[in-house]
């Protein structure tokens, strides 16, 4: 009994046995010690002529004044656009204006300015691909906030967001 009360009071509240309950404050303090900045997650995904859709994720900087940017200014033909999904099929950490860094470039330490792939980076094997018959099928199943397709017809870029504007298919300027 003694080593149940002393291993509660120990571990579940962090404190000694006697010592007072921490304050409304000091939990505060230390939970903003702990706070954990997210990703803005997206997927980019390329709309074939059929309509048909093939997309990865990406888990930062996925809102449009940065991935968006990226992707209309560096990415936009279809070369590029495929050649991102292609090595993004594990996943985009984050996108930069360069796809590939030198030698020393890794998820660790990026090179700057380079895409940053969980596969080639990270060495990570599983897909995060997903496949949709047409845009209206797109959905955020990760959490995403923004999604990018590349027309490849068309040879343009639209986006839309899940929880602000444009909420439709919207034309990447």
């Amino acid at each position: 009994m003694i080593k149940l009360k002393k291993l509660m009071t120990e571990s579940v509240w962090n404190r000694k046995f006697g010592e007072p309950l921490p304050t409304l404050e000091d939990t505060m303090k230390a939970h903003q010690k702990k706070t954990i900045t997210e990703g803005t997650r997206w997927l980019v995904g390329i709309e074939q002529p059929n309509g048909k859709i093939t997309s990865t994720y990406g888990h930062y900087d996925g809102y449009p004044e940065w991935a968006g940017k990226h992707l209309k200014k560096y990415y936009n033909n279809p070369a590029k656009a495929k050649e991102l999904l292609k090595l993004g099929k594990s996943g985009i950490s984050t996108i930069g204006p360069k796809i590939k860094g030198n030698k020393d470039h890794s998820f660790e330490k990026p090179n700057k300015g380079v895409t940053v792939f969980y596969g080639r980076d990270r060495g990570e094997k599983g897909r995060m691909t997903s496949n949709w018959g047409n845009r209206d099928k797109v959905k955020f199943d990760s959490g995403e906030e923004y999604a990018y397709i590349y027309n490849l017809k068309e040879k343009q870029w639209y986006y839309k967001s899940r929880y602000s504007n444009p909420q439709d298919w919207t034309e990447l300027k």
